[in-house]
């Protein structure tokens, strides 16, 4: 767009200082995240920051002769330190809300880019991402009502400003236009602005932005999700049975040392007797990246009272463990969320030789039963326009196996088994598949803030006069998934 060096390159930047530009975090169910305090700290350091750093200079610099909206600076500071402060807070405590100790850290973290890589190259970045946001919502709708795009409802209701310089500026570049139908104005996009669509588009995915949005969309959701193993186990009910049949297949043994990762709410740790099998002559580290789930499977552990079993927030990609440090590391419904190949080489560093690194994973489901195809028709809409079947995070039956070769685990074995998934709740399906684990998550993720509202609202309106429609005994999926387990050299 105008960026002065590759966005990919700077965006790594951004994450390697703690930065976060995802502004709809500190508004995710449509509540502040916020006390009147802390709003004022954030908005006072943000105008402070941006009048001060803000010079002819560094617009210059990084704009040239643009048309940039006077109060950018102070929105590219806001929103960043914003959304930086609520993703520490998720990071740290589980929860969303921000304390003043926590903005100010997301303030100091604003200050240290900016003295690395100037402040004029810290705006064009969050210029880049609410140009995306811009123009994807004008690609989704084709076009919109002037007033609601000049307001952000449908695509940046995070925001308290009009976007009217910015639709300006965008008129004036050529990428928007201001037509009339039936005596309303609207705002749609010119041949040019969709192909400035499709350019910031590969740049923010070159980047990796796009994958980290839909990451952090994905753990604030999970994280909040206080009712997963209970949906699970009344919608999926061998949920249970297949884990403590996991775990059999693993051949743990008591006294060993195990990490498990993905513990959520410590389904597998406890429901399922990992820690039970380990006893206290061993230990069983449990891990996970999001604080809520943590929180409630400490909460299952105190109450047990089984001290050898210790909890640590983190990702697969990065363990915090020293080579060859677990007799077994292993893992259930969870490497499907990662980066497969690099959590795998972690798994198998961590894991001394001879010890076992095993997964339970669902696997790519078929659609084609008549109820799912007619109650998830929106989503499936969305696949069909691209020509294309619905994305998925799911893998299929050979990805793993495949894997485990790959990052040079030995004896690799599988398991292929099947889940019987009641879709008998509306409501409940929606919270568990939709806004729990995430099923579609990529195919909504690809829409403007209000259309995946919307969406979400269709299906749950949809599931119920699927529900009245095909008797209980045909609202039922067989769900594929697969152990894995293999030996480290």
């Amino acid at each position: 767009m105008f960026l002065s060096q590759d966005f990919a390159q700077v965006f790594k930047q951004f994450q390697e200082e703690g930065l976060v530009i995802s502004p709809w975090l500190s508004g995710l169910d449509g509540s502040g995240r916020f006390d009147p305090g802390v709003f004022e700290f954030l908005e006072w350091e943000a105008r402070e920051f941006a009048t001060t750093h803000w010079t002819e200079h560094e617009k210059v610099a990084s704009f040239g002769s643009l048309l940039i909206p006077d109060r950018f600076a102070y929105s590219a500071v806001y929103e960043t330190a914003a959304s930086t402060a609520v993703f520490l807070a998720h990071e740290r405590t589980g929860c969303l809300d921000v304390d003043e100790a926590i903005a100010q850290e997301a303030i100091q973290l604003v200050e240290r880019f900016v003295a690395k890589h100037g402040f004029g190259l810290f705006v064009e970045v969050y210029a880049y991402v609410a140009a995306y946001d811009n123009l994807q919502a004008l690609k989704y709708y084709g076009s919109i009502p002037e007033r609601e795009f000049l307001l952000g409802s449908w695509h940046r209701p995070w925001i308290d400003y009009k976007l009217d310089d910015e639709l300006m500026a965008a008129c004036v570049a050529g990428a928007m236009r201001v037509v009339l139908h039936d005596n309303r104005r609207y705002v749609e996009l010119t041949d040019y602005g969709l192909y400035r669509y499709q350019m910031v588009r590969e740049g923010l995915e070159k980047a990796g932005y796009l994958k980290q949005k839909l990451q952090l969309l994905h753990i604030s959701q999970f994280s909040a999700f206080k009712d997963f193993e209970a949906l699970a186990e009344e919608n999926a009910p061998e949920f249970m049975s297949l884990r403590r049949e996991f775990l059999d297949w693993t051949g743990i043994q008591p006294g060993m040392r195990v990490l498990e990762l993905g513990c959520a709410g410590g389904a597998f740790t406890f429901e399922a007797g990992l820690a039970e099998r380990v006893g206290p002559t061993g230990q069983v580290i449990a891990m996970d990246p999001a604080p809520g789930m943590l929180a409630r499977a400490r909460s299952k552990g105190a109450a047990k009272g089984m001290d050898w079993v210790k909890f640590v927030q983190g990702r697969a990609e990065e363990l915090p463990f020293e080579d060859h440090s677990f007799d077994a590391v292993v893992g259930s419904i969870f490497i499907h969320l990662t980066d497969i190949p690099i959590a795998l080489e972690q798994m198998r560093r961590v894991a001394k030789s001879g010890g076992v690194v095993a997964s339970y994973h669902p696997l790519e489901l078929s659609y084609n039963v008549p109820f799912f195809v007619e109650w998830f028709a929106p989503v499936m809409e969305l696949a069909r326009k691209r020509n294309d079947k619905p994305k998925t995070f799911l893998p299929d039956r050979e990805t793993l196996p495949k894997a485990f070769a790959e990052a040079g685990l030995t004896q690799i074995e599988r398991k292929d088994v099947s889940q019987v998934s009641l879709f008998h709740d509306p409501d409940k399906i929606i919270d568990l598949y939709i806004e729990g684990i995430g099923l579609f998550q990529e195919e909504l993720a690809e829409l403007p803030w209000q259309a995946r509202r919307d969406t979400v609202v269709q299906l749950r309106s949809r599931g119920k006069a699927v529900c009245r429609k095909y008797p209980e005994q045909e609202r039922v999926i067989h769900v594929p998934n697969q152990m894995v387990r293999s030996i480290v050299r």
